[in-house]
Parts: C-alpha cells; structure tokens; sequence
C-alpha cells in the first residue's frame, strides 16, 4: 500500500513528465530537436536532487520553470536582433537556459529535511524569520552552483565548456537574487 507521500510524489512526477514532453514538443516544433533531447537528459541528471529536494518545492515546479525558459527564449531567438543589441541572443544559450532552470532548485535537496522554505509570508508574519529565510535561498543557491558545475563536468566529454559551466553556475547562483532582495527590503520596511 502506498503512503499518502509516495502518492503525492507520483502525482508531482506526472505533472513534470506532462509538462516536459509539452516543452520538448515546443522545441522539436521550432526545429532544434538537440534541445528537446538535452531536457531530457537534463532532467534525468537532476530528478534524485530534485526529489529529495521537494520538500523545500514541488518536482512539477521545476519543469514549469523550465516551460517559461524556453518560451522565452524561443521568442527571443525568433526576434529580429538589432546590430547593436545589448544582450543578443545565441543559439548556444538556450542550452545553457535549459540546464539552468532544470538545476535551479535541485540544491533543495541539501536542505534538512525537518526545514520548510521560510516564504515571504512567513517572513511577514514573524520578522524574526529575515536572517534565516535570507540564509537559506543564499544558501540554496550556492549549493546549487556547486552542484550543477559537478554534473556538467562529468557530462560526456566536449558538451559543454569550461566557459558555459561557469556560466550556468553563475546563473544558479544568482536565480533568486532579486527575491532575496525584495524579501530583505520588504520586511526593513515593516520593521
């Protein structure tokens, strides 16, 4: 007999797979097939951590987060880029998108398990939580940037380099920046 969790995780599964066989359809539909594969390997590398990370966030989380990435940046890639654009959008960096949202919580799985995510709300409800809700997504981040440069490393040979690793690290390492920012600020302001 399966336990209400083991339910509730299969649950969160289907909505991942559901939501990733839609995004991999996205991308062999705008002809790049090779990004539609890398999700899938992608994810395969990092549903352990994600798994053991859900009780920080839901498995189903990440795929959507993965779902926005590559929406946005099959729009940006389809748009005209002016000569002097400031930020042109590569090719190359819709892999390095992917990977990125794919990894950007899997570090939730080096939280101890008793500890909830200390959301916003609870923050505003006890502003005793700043420093610990702050520590915890710097944290989360951190260990993630670790994490995700490990798995990369050990990528079949030539998949990515040395330049792109450091890249996808650094934006693991920085994905909740402004929302730790924002929660600061928020909470000095009631205070």
């Amino acid at each position: 007999m399966s336990s209400d969790s083991d339910l509730v995780l299969e649950w969160e599964r289907r909505q991942a797979a559901a939501v990733l066989r839609s995004v991999r359809g996205r991308l062999r539909r705008a002809r790049r097939k090779r990004y539609a594969e890398l999700v899938a390997c992608a994810w395969e590398w990092a549903e352990p951590a994600l798994v053991a990370g859900r009780h920080i966030n839901p498995v189903h989380h990440t795929s959507h987060v993965v779902d926005f990435m590559v929406r946005i940046m099959l729009r940006e890639l389809q748009r005209p880029q002016p000569r002097q654009a400031r930020m042109p959008v590569r090719q190359r960096d819709l892999a390095l998108g992917i990977v990125a949202a794919v990894f950007h919580d899997a570090a939730n799985a080096f939280e101890p398990k008793q500890e909830m995510r200390i959301r916003a709300k609870d923050v505003r409800a006890d502003p005793s939580l700043r420093a610990a809700a702050v520590q915890q997504r710097a944290r989360h981040m951190q260990n993630g940037g670790v994490l995700v440069e490990a798995v990369l490393r050990a990528a079949p040979q030539g998949e990515f380099s040395a330049r792109e690793i450091a890249t996808v690290r650094k934006l693991v390492e920085h994905h909740d920046d402004e929302v730790v920012t924002y929660c600061v600020n928020f909470v000095a302001c009631l205070s």
